[in-house]
């Protein structure tokens, strides 16, 4: 099984080169959050969700299924007897 994408290689990417800060002040979000969920210290939580789709006009859905797949994956990863073949 390949490791998807994190949801905080996701962040970064649609950032474009845009500063933490940057995203934090048109998000409502701290500089510290958006850094944290880049580095996967912090995952994307629902209100996180709908703030990010604002900001980059994408859905909430979107961030909150990376981050689902994300979860999911390493569970799997990690409880492997857990996982119906």
């Amino acid at each position: 099984m390949i490791e998807p994408t994190s949801p905080g290689e996701y962040l970064s990417d649609f950032m474009e080169g845009r500063s933490n800060y940057s995203i934090a002040k048109e998000s409502g979000l701290s500089a510290t959050q958006i850094g944290e969920i880049i580095s996967g210290k912090r995952k994307i939580t629902v209100l996180t969700a709908l703030k990010l789709a604002r900001v980059f006009g994408t859905s909430p859905e979107l961030w909150m299924n990376l981050q689902t797949k994300y979860d999911l994956f390493k569970a799997a990863s990690e409880h492997p007897e857990l996982v119906a073949v």
